[in-house]
C-alpha cells in the first residue's frame, strides 16, 4: 500500500513538473535591426552638443563622449561603420569666448570659501588651456564624420571665411583646424563630400542662444533673423538629402529648462535686517522704488526703461545668468550698491525673454516642417530637456537639470556631461527607430561619465 502511494504522489509531481515546464516563457535572443536605413556611412552636423563641447572646452575627454559618438556606437550594432572625429589630444583642450575672440581654459569643481567665509562648491578656471592643441591643423587627415563645430550658427554652414586661419575672420578657431582647404571649403561641402548614408542636423542653437548667453546685449550678439535662418536651412537641408538620405534633425531647447538660466535666482540678495534698512534709506528716493527686507531680496538691474533713475529691481520671471561673479553680489555691493546695479550683459529682462522664446519656437516650427518635408526624423530635445525639470531616470539614476547635482549638464550650465550625451543619443535613436523602423539599441546612459566632484 506504501509503495502505491508513492508511486502516485511520484508521478503526480512528475507531471506537475512537466506543467511547469510547458508554461515556462520562451527566452527569445535580443536582435537588433537597421530595417534597410543605411549607417554605414554616418556624418553628424552641429554646434557644440554635436562636437562634444563640455565644462567650457573641447577636449579628448569630451568629444569621446559627445553624443554624435555616442550614436555612432550604437549604429555599429546595425551595420553602422567607423566614426572619425577631428580630436584634441589631452583632457585640457580650450575653450572660446566667442564674444571677446580669446581662448579660454576649461572648467573645473572645486570646494572652498567664498567670501563671506561659507565653503561651498566653487567652479574655477584652474585647468591649463592648451590653445596648442586646438589650433594645430589636422585637415589632412580628413575627412571627419563628427563636423561638429563648437560655436556654429545656421549662417557659418556653408560659409568659406567660417574656415580662415585669420581668427577675425573667422570668428571661431575650431573649424579651421580641420576643413579640408581653410578658407575655400565649407563645413557643408565637406560633410556632403563624404557622400553620407545617415546624417544627423542639429543646427540653430548658436543663431539665438549666443544673444541669450550674452544677456541680451546686441553688441555682442543678435538673433538670426528667421528668413535667413529659413534660407540657410533649406539649402543645407537639400544638399544633404540629395540621393534620398536619411537623417535625423533636431531642435531647440527651451532656455527656461537650462542652469546656465535659471541657476541663480532673482532675489539671490540675502540681507540682515540692518542691511536693509541702510539700503532702504540710500535707495529712499529712487524712482521707481525700491524697497528691501530682511532676508531674500530681488536684485538691483540697470534699466534704461526705468525712468528718471535707471535702476529697478528684478521681477520673478527674469534670469540672472550663470556667469555673474557671486563673490560681487555677496560682498562687493553688485545688484545692491546704488553704483553698482548688474548690467544688461549679466541679466535677461522679461521682455527679452519672451522675443528669445517666440525665436525659439519659429525656429522648431521651421525645423519640423522640413523634416518632414525631407522625409527625416524629428528629434525633440525641446521635449526632451522640459522633461529633466521633473527629472529623467535610467535604470534606477534620476537625471535633472540642477546645476551640478542634476548629473545632466556640465560645469558652463549649457552642455552636457557624457551621461547628458547619452541621454541626447537615446532620444535621436527613439526618433530615428519611430521614423524608419529600425531597431538601433539604446546607450546605458550609466556607462559615462557625471559630474566629477572633487
Amino acid at each position: 500500500m506504501n509503495i502505491l502511494k508513492e508511486k502516485i504522489v511520484f508521478r503526480a509531481f512528475a507531471a506537475l513538473m512537466l506543467l511547469i515546464a510547458a508554461c515556462k516563457p520562451e527566452l527569445k535572443e535580443l536582435k537588433f535591426d537597421n530595417k534597410g536605413a543605411d549607417f554605414t556611412k554616418y556624418v553628424a552636423l552641429g554646434s557644440s552638443y554635436t562636437a562634444g563641447y563640455q565644462n567650457n572646452a573641447l577636449c579628448e575627454t569630451g568629444q569621446q563622449q559627445s553624443f554624435a559618438a555616442i550614436l555612432a556606437n550604437q549604429f555599429k550594432m546595425v551595420g553602422g561603420g567607423s566614426f572619425k572625429q577631428p580630436l584634441v589630444p589631452g583632457n585640457n583642450g580650450a575653450g572660446f569666448n566667442f564674444y571677446l575672440k580669446t581662448f579660454i581654459p576649461q572648467l573645473t569643481l572645486g570646494y572652498g570659501q567664498t567670501c563671506n567665509g561659507k565653503s561651498d562648491f566653487r567652479t574655477s578656471n584652474n585647468a591649463i588651456t592648451d590653445i596648442t592643441s586646438v589650433e594645430n591643423y589636422i585637415g589632412g587627415e580628413a575627412p571627419f564624420n563628427n563636423m561638429g563645430v563648437p560655436g556654429m550658427k545656421a549662417t557659418n554652414l556653408d560659409n568659406a571665411d567660417f574656415g580662415s586661419l585669420d581668427l577675425q575672420l573667422s570668428k571661431n578657431p575650431f573649424y579651421s583646424r580641420f576643413a579640408t582647404i581653410p578658407e575655400n571649403s565649407t563645413v557643408l561641402t565637406d560633410a556632403t563630400r563624404q557622400l553620407p548614408t545617415f546624417f544627423t542636423f542639429w543646427v540653430g542653437m548658436n543663431d539665438i542662444y549666443d544673444c541669450a548667453m550674452a544677456g541680451y546685449n546686441q553688441t555682442l550678439a543678435t538673433i538670426t533673423p528667421l528668413t535667413v535662418f529659413q534660407n540657410v536651412i533649406t539649402n543645407a537641408l537639400t544638399s544633404l538629402t540629395a540621393g534620398n538620405r536619411h537623417g535625423a534633425v533636431a531642435n531647440i531647447p527651451d532656455i527656461l529648462d537650462l542652469p546656465y538660466f535659471t541657476t541663480v535666482p532673482y532675489n539671490a540678495l540675502e540681507l540682515t535686517q540692518e542691511q536693509a534698512d541702510t539700503l532702504n534709506l540710500l535707495y529712499a528716493s529712487n524712482v521707481p522704488a525700491i524697497q528691501f527686507a530682511a532676508g531674500r531680496n530681488a536684485l538691483v538691474i540697470s534699466d534704461t526703461l526705468a525712468l528718471p533713475s535707471m535702476k529697478r529691481q528684478m521681477k520673478p520671471d527674469e534670469m540672472v545668468l550663470l556667469t555673474v561673479p557671486f563673490d560681487s553680489i555677496n560682498c562687493a555691493g553688485w545688484g545692491s550698491n546704488t553704483q553698482k546695479p548688474l548690467g544688461n550683459r549679466f541679466v535677461l529682462t522679461t521682455n527679452e525673454i519672451n522675443s528669445i522664446r517666440q525665436a525659439i519656437n519659429s525656429y522648431n516650427s521651421f525645423l519640423k516642417t522640413k523634416a518632414t518635408e525631407n522625409n527625416l526624423a524629428y528629434v525633440d530635445i525641446y521635449s526632451l530637456f522640459k522633461n529633466l525639470n521633473s527629472g529623467i531616470t535610467f535604470n534606477g539614476v534620476k537625471f535633472t537639470n540642477a546645476f551640478l547635482k542634476g548629473n545632466f549638464f556640465s560645469l558652463d550650465g549649457i552642455t552636457p556631461t557624457g551621461k547628458g550625451n547619452a541621454i541626447i543619443a537615446n532620444e535621436f535613436i527613439k526618433a530615428i527607430n519611430e521614423k524608419y523602423g529600425t531597431q538601433v539599441p539604446s546607450a546605458d546612459v550609466n556607462n559615462y561619465t557625471g559630474t566629477i566632484f572633487p
